[in-house]
């Protein structure tokens, strides 16, 4: 089995939503659970934050596809305006590849 990725996912809520939630507030990290849940991603927080984005949630999976699921999903359901996957990734390994890239790469002029 791959390892697990965590990833953080920021949106803005739609107007629609947030209706919804001042008519009738409902749970939305148990919400979020179950759609984690059902694609086989693990839930790890939701947070409500002031400033660009509403929503950050983390969650870890083993593959970007069913991250990439749960946007889908939750962008056809119309109440999120926005929404973004932010990947974590190992700093060190980057800058490893990085190096290897530059001793490789020839610039142009």
């Amino acid at each position: 089995m791959a390892k697990n990725t965590r990833y953080f996912i920021v949106a803005n809520y739609a107007q629609k939503a947030v209706v919804g939630m001042i008519k009738a507030p409902s749970d939305r990290a148990a919400a979020i659970r179950k759609i984690c849940k059902a694609v086989g991603v693990k839930f790890v927080s939701l947070d409500l934050c002031r400033g660009a984005f509403d929503i950050v949630t983390a969650v870890e999976a083993d593959s970007f596809d069913k991250v990439l699921g749960l946007k889908l999903a939750v962008l056809a359901s119309g109440t999120v305006s926005e929404l973004h996957i932010l990947e974590a990734m190992d700093p060190a390994a980057a800058l490893g590849h990085a190096a290897t890239a530059a001793k490789a790469y020839t610039p142009a002029g």
